[in-house]
């Protein structure tokens, strides 16, 4: 397995594993293994927890075989750390006797684990990760140096989007195959690319979220790590309840939900302040292609409408500040930038039912929500509508 796994660092906050001591009596497990070479070096074993790592065993290696113990009352989940901060995830349930030979000849550390089923399939879960994340690196590279050339940009979006489907659907078949393992809940919270996006949307993805959920709360009631997951599921229930009040809300007929908030200029914008003015609220990224040409064309309305009772905010979903910057320097971009570089987080997308971008709201004069989601001549057409222009 590579050095660098992945998949501990990009795990959601909310799921990491939790296995504490209970009152139940604690059942000791063991742990041993080879190295394929000498290579003297400090190993620990940690217990995933809500928060710090808790090392429950270490010893040095002075030749190429260890043995390491524990006790837990439930399965956990654990991570073995050897030299250069190498580390194998297991999940270990108690009272197995674990065997792990581990191939250190090479800077591309792999390993075989016996004694574990779950451990096994914790193996097999990172190893396509990471064979994922190589291949999500290099689109990332040849986007960087094409990022000017639209037909190649394209092209590369359509080969990235193509290999996260493909990569969910082997992920669900994985799950589905064995759906009693607890190495279901490391596949269901992968997250993958530069801003770690997770592979399964909780929202999008709920089904699968809840096919976890209902087959391990039958089997590990107890366990914490399983306990977890289904709190998670529950609130998302809820807030999917929510998020349909919302859409409820803001839809075409019904009042704007009112906004006030300081752009990227430092220029304070308010609904409350519009005085009767058609307002315009366009949802984007600088990392969005579609969204970016949708900008040019609202840059294009202010333009055509200013000084004409038109109000146009912008709100970017963008999460690096200097990156939306310069993009905004470079575009020569004068519109009115909001942006709390919260990404997906940001209060906004909440707060106007926002399910992907670009995203437009269009309200007319007394601030009724007079269209949702239309651009180019479209929405040319609908404000001239409320704003005759006069030649």
């Amino acid at each position: 397995m590579s050095a660098k796994s992945y998949f501990w660092k990009t795990v959601g906050a909310s799921v990491l594993i939790l296995c504490l001591f209970t009152c139940k009596n604690p059942v000791k497990f063991s742990l041993e293994g080879d190295f394929s070479k000498l290579d003297p070096t400090p190993m620990e074993l940690y217990l995933l927890g809500e928060t710090s790592p808790q090392l429950m065993d270490s010893v040095m290696v002075k030749g190429t075989h260890f043995e390491l113990n524990g006790r837990n009352p439930d399965p956990a989940f654990y991570e073995l750390k050897f030299f250069n901060d190498q580390i194998i995830y297991l999940v270990v349930h108690p009272g197995e006797k674990i065997k792990l030979s581990i191939d250190n000849s090479t800077p591309e550390i792999s390993y075989y684990v016996e004694g574990s089923h779950d451990s096994r399939r914790v193996k097999k879960i990172t190893d396509d990760q990471n064979i994922i994340l190589k291949k999500i690196d290099q689109l990332s590279d040849e986007w960087e140096k094409n990022r000017g050339d639209t037909a190649v940009v394209h092209k590369i979006n359509n080969v990235y989007y193509g290999l996260m489907k493909s990569y969910r659907d082997s992920t669900r078949k994985f799950i589905h195959d064995d759906p009693s393992s607890l190495a279901n809940i490391m596949a269901l919270y992968q997250n993958f690319g530069r801003k770690k996006q997770p592979l399964f949307d909780k929202y999008d993805d709920l089904d699968i979220f809840k096919f976890v959920d209902s087959n391990l709360i039958a089997i590990y009631p107890e366990t914490e790590a399983v306990k977890v997951l289904n709190r998670d599921v529950t609130d998302v229930k809820e807030q999917i309840e929510q998020k349909k009040y919302v859409d409820k809300v803001v839809k075409t007929g019904m009042l704007l939900p009112p906004y006030k908030a300081v752009d990227l200029n430092g220029d304070t914008l308010s609904s409350a302040t519009a005085d009767n003015n058609v307002q315009l609220l366009y949802f984007w990224s600088s990392w969005n292609n579609y969204s970016v040409k949708g900008l040019e064309k609202v840059q294009l309305l202010q333009k055509k409408y200013r000084g004409k009772e038109l109000q146009i905010v912008t709100i970017s979903l963008d999460s690096d500040k200097e990156k939306l910057m310069e993009f905004l320097s470079r575009n020569h971009i004068t519109l009115p930038v909001v942006c709390d570089f919260k990404y997906w987080d940001s209060p906004w997308v909440e707060k106007y039912a926002v399910k992907h971008i670009p995203a437009t709201i269009l309200s007319d004069r007394k601030g009724v929500i007079a269209a949702k989601d239309i651009f180019g001549n479209e929405l040319n057409e609908r404000i001239s509508e409320f704003i005759p222009v006069r030649k």
